[in-house]
């Protein structure tokens, strides 16, 4: 998954305002095993349900914000605590 460096310097997490990166390969692979084990939810504590395809995380690493498709879902509602890592 690749996001143009100029997308990601004019998105920000809706909530913080903080800065986003992408998150690691070895990241997004502990987040997809979470997923295949059902135990990856959202903020909201739904389950996530949709294949990630990656994921960006706010600069003080508390909040990931899934990747689907290859759109980044922004939605505060569908933010993963990354403390579930």
């Amino acid at each position: 998954m690749t996001i143009s460096q100029d997308l990601l310097d004019i998105i920000c997490c809706p909530t913080s305002k903080q800065d986003l990166a992408l998150v690691s390969d070895e990241t997004l692979s502990k987040l997809q095993k979470l997923q295949n084990d059902k135990l990856l939810k959202f903020k909201s504590g739904i389950e996530v349900t949709y294949s990630l395809s990656g994921a960006l995380i706010t600069q003080d690493q508390l909040t990931i914000y899934p990747i689907r498709q290859d759109i980044p879902i922004l939605l505060e509602e569908e933010s993963i605590a990354a403390n579930i890592l």
